[in-house]
């Protein structure tokens, strides 16, 4: 039994099924139940697969963001089963939950600053949006704080030029890694 959940939503399952003396049992079907956790009952999603010549069960599941609980068992015999929680973590910031429920990056000229947002949004008046969550201040506007969509103009415009060249590297690399941290990194 093994599980692993990829940074894409996709839930990997692999169920090995052996006989006797460990030997690999090829042809077996198994069913797996995946049940939104503390709701065991009410909506399960039900896969069916047949192990391979090594024994191998492959499942690979693509979730939306949330807690689960995985049951397989073979098909012919219940009692052989293997029951895994596990959970799929939020969109990171600068990511939306798609269609498909998996997340997916805001492209250049918008930007999500909510987990778990199912839109991107165009990008603000005086703003330069780079994709993902960043915004950084365009021309002459400035804004508060990285978490805030909100940029006003300069009023002293000639006070907000120049600066953009020559320190918007340095902005970007910060911005970035104050969305991955959260308020935890200080910028100098």
């Amino acid at each position: 039994l093994g599980t692993d959940v990829a940074a894409d939503g996709a839930f990997r399952y692999l169920f090995n099924v052996t006989g006797f003396y460990g030997i690999p049992c090829e042809g077996t079907a198994v069913s797996i139940r995946i049940v939104t956790a503390g709701d065991t009952e009410s909506h399960p999603r039900v896969y069916t697969n047949v192990s391979s010549a090594d024994g191998g069960v492959h499942f690979s599941l693509h979730l939306a963001p949330g807690a689960y609980i995985a049951k397989a068992s073979v098909v012919a015999n219940s009692s052989i089963s293997a029951t895994v929680p596990f959970t799929i973590q939020q969109c990171p910031l600068g990511q939306i939950v798609g269609a498909d429920g998996l997340c997916e990056a805001c492209p250049i000229g918008t930007y999500s600053v909510q987990q778990n947002s199912h839109q991107c949004y165009p990008c603000p008046q005086g703003a330069n949006c780079t994709g993902g969550a960043i915004m950084l201040p365009g021309g002459a506007y400035w804004r508060s704080s990285i978490w805030s969509d909100q940029f006003h103009r300069c009023p002293n415009p000639a006070a907000c030029q120049g600066w953009q060249l020559s320190i918007q590297p340095a902005l970007l690399a910060c911005t970035r890694e104050q969305m991955m941290q959260g308020l935890q990194a200080v910028c100098d």
